[in-house]
């Protein structure tokens, strides 16, 4: 029976030792299994040997039998790697680098007549000259573009210089209906800045050197908001002129004070009258002298009834003068109402209006006197008139808010009616 354990068991003088295998299958005959040593690598020239490590790995050259395969590789490759294209003309190699990294290419890169266009995608670094040309020619040299500065170009600071000649073959003329050209500004939108400059060669400003803009022959129409105050300011240069036009309104000119305009100056006006004064207004003059005018009417009506003005003056100085009540107008409503007082001094009423007085009186339950006075009570706790439990007093006067209260101790209650 044959022997299925895994290692093979050798007698070496006495001793024994185990060499690796696997036991399997050949070719997946089940009849036809055997064991398999299982052999550490080494590699290297006559006379040296290394062990396969991550150190030393195993060279390898890696070839396509087929030109139309591609042959991928997977993981980490380091050092230099040499891919070279052993298959027929127009077949291709793949090369791609991975995200973040660079992938470095020296030497000719280029495509095959009528194929696919060469696609660069990401960041592209020029650092050598570039040969342009077609299929078969020896091209032409192109030097790399350099940018210095780690900036964007500015409008106020930089300049481009472009000098030689630009020329654009192998296109159309534009169409003004289906064509446009866009002209970028600064800040890459639609404002592209621009300075105007006058004759002399200054520049154009808001302030000293305004644009000037003539109209010939044409008007123009201007919506303009005006203030509900519009100021004039007059320039020392003289007086400012306010004028109407011929067969127009009339200038109307009001003061602030009941339309009056206000007269000042800085120093005393003269306005005696030394001279007569001619009035030239036919009707104050017609008011003034004419019988039959109401004025001159009146005027002698007062000046015949006058009589009696004599008898009673002599009637106020003699003191004989007699007077008849005819009617006494009552009060309409009456105003009542209580209050407690303590002994700090406060308003009997805050406002009730009275046209003949009001009676004040302490309630019956009050164990001490209240003082009933004017405002000079806020300052003399004394100066008042006292009132003890369930006395009342009458005063004539206009307003209750004119009487104050203050008890000697305690809460006390003080009651009103007036009218």
């Amino acid at each position: 029976m044959a022997d299925t354990t895994p290692d093979l068991p050798i007698d070496i003088s006495g001793n024994t030792a185990s060499i690796a295998t696997d036991y399997l299958y050949v070719n997946g005959v089940s009849a036809a299994a055997a064991h398999a040593q299982l052999v550490k690598m080494m590699w290297g020239t006559s006379g040296e040997a290394y062990r396969v490590s991550q150190s030393t790995p195993l060279p390898v050259n890696i070839y396509s039998t087929n030109p139309s395969t591609r042959l991928g590789i997977t993981g980490t490759i380091s050092g230099a790697v040499t891919v070279t294209n052993t298959g027929t003309t127009g077949s291709f190699v793949y090369v791609k680098g991975s995200t973040g990294y660079q992938l470095p290419v020296t030497g000719n890169v280029q495509g095959v007549t009528n194929g696919v266009l060469v696609g660069i995608t990401g960041t592209v670094t020029v650092a050598q000259p570039i040969i342009i040309g077609g299929a078969g020619s020896t091209g032409v040299t192109i030097q790399p573009v350099a940018i210095t500065g780690g900036r964007y170009l500015r409008s106020t600071t930089d300049t481009v210089s472009v000098t030689g000649s630009v020329s654009i073959s192998g296109g159309r003329y534009l169409n003004a209906v289906t064509d446009t050209v866009s002209v970028l500004g600064s800040d890459l939108g639609g404002k592209v800045l621009t300075k105007m400059y006058d004759s002399s060669g200054a520049t154009l400003n808001s302030t000293s050197n305004a644009l000037n803009v003539y109209l010939t022959n044409a008007g123009f129409t201007a919506t303009v908001n005006i203030g509900a105050v519009v100021g004039v300011t007059n320039s020392a240069s003289g007086p400012l002129y306010v004028v109407g036009v011929t067969n127009g309104y009339p200038v109307t000119v009001k003061g602030e004070n009941g339309n009056a305009v206000e007269v000042t100056a800085t120093t005393p006006l003269n306005v005696n009258v030394s001279n007569e004064v001619n009035i030239d207004d036919a009707a104050i003059v017609n008011a003034l002298t004419l019988d039959t005018n109401p004025l001159i009417g009146k005027l002698t009506t007062i000046n015949t009834n006058t009589a009696v003005l004599s008898s009673i003056k002599t009637d106020i100085t003699n003191g004989n003068l007699r007077a008849k009540i005819s009617e006494i107008t009552r009060p309409k409503t009456v105003s009542s109402g209580s209050k407690n007082i303590t002994p700090s001094t406060t308003q009997v009423a805050t406002n009730v209006p009275l046209l003949v007085g009001v009676t004040i009186k302490a309630s019956s339950a009050n164990t001490d006197a209240v003082y009933i006075g004017g405002a000079n009570l806020l300052t003399n706790s004394t100066d008042g008139y006292p009132l003890e439990a369930g006395e009342s007093l009458y005063i004539e006067c206009s307003n209750v808010n004119s009487l104050y209260a203050r008890s000697v101790t305690g809460t006390q209650i003080l009651s009103y009616i007036g009218s």
